[in-house]
C-alpha cells in the first residue's frame, strides 16, 4: 500500500501507513525513499534513509539507487558524490551502471559536463551508449557546443538517436 499512494504521489497516506508499521523491512524503507524521490520530496527522502541506517539496517544497492536519484533531482552535487562514495568504501555495495547514471545526471544538470564526461570514460565497466547520449543532450541543454562535439566520437553511428540529439545540439547553437 505504502508504493501504491507512494506511486500516486499521495505521499502523506503512504508516510501515515509507514508510520503505523509495527516493524519494517529494508523493502518498506526503500520504497518510502523510493516514493519521495520520484515526487520530488528529496530532501524528505535523504531523512528517511538517515532514520534506517540510524536504525542499524543495512542498505543495499536498491535504496542506495533512490538516494542517488533524490540527490539528482535536486541537483545536490556533493551529497551526491558523498553518498556514491559511500555506498561503495563504507557499504561494499558495487555501483550499477545505474548509479553511474545518476552521478552522471547530477553533474551533466547542474553543468560540470566535462566531470560527468570523465566518470562515463573511467567506470570500471564498458561504457554505457544511453549515457553518451545522455550526455549530449545535457550539451543541448547547457548550450555547449565544444563539449558536445567531444562526445560525438563516442555516439553509436547505427543509433538513429544519436544524429537527432546532434541535430539538437546544432539547432540550439544557430
Amino acid at each position: 500500500m505504502v508504493e501504491a499512494y507512494g506511486k500516486k504521489g499521495q505521499l502523506l497516506e503512504a508516510r501515515m501507513l509507514f508510520d503505523r508499521m509495527p516493524s519494517r523491512s529494508l523493502v518498506s524503507w526503500t520504497t518510502m525513499v523510493a516514493a519521495y524521490a520520484l515526487n520530488g520530496h528529496c530532501l524528505e527522502a535523504l531523512e528517511v534513509f538517515g532514520e534506517m541506517v540510524m536504525g542499524d539496517l543495512w542498505p543495499d544497492d536498491v535504496v542506495f539507487g533512490g538516494v542517488l536519484v533524490a540527490c539528482t533531482h535536486a541537483g545536490l552535487v556533493e551529497q551526491c558524490r558523498s553518498y556514491f562514495v559511500s555506498m561503495l568504501l563504507d557499504y561494499g555495495i558495487r555501483a550499477s551502471v545505474e548509479h553511474y547514471g545518476c552521478l552522471i545526471d547530477v553533474f551533466a544538470r547542474t553543468g560540470q559536463l566535462k566531470s560527468a564526461e570523465d566518470l562515463i570514460r573511467n567506470m570500471p565497466f564498458c561504457e554505457d551508449q544511453n549515457l553518451w547520449n545522455s550526455l549530449l543532450g545535457a550539451c543541448k541543454l547547457q548550450e555547449d557546443m565544444k563539449q558536445g562535439m567531444r562526445v560525438l566520437p563516442e555516439l553509436n553511428p547505427d543509433d538513429s538517436s544519436a544524429y537527432v540529439l546532434v541535430s539538437n545540439l546544432c539547432k540550439a547553437r544557430a
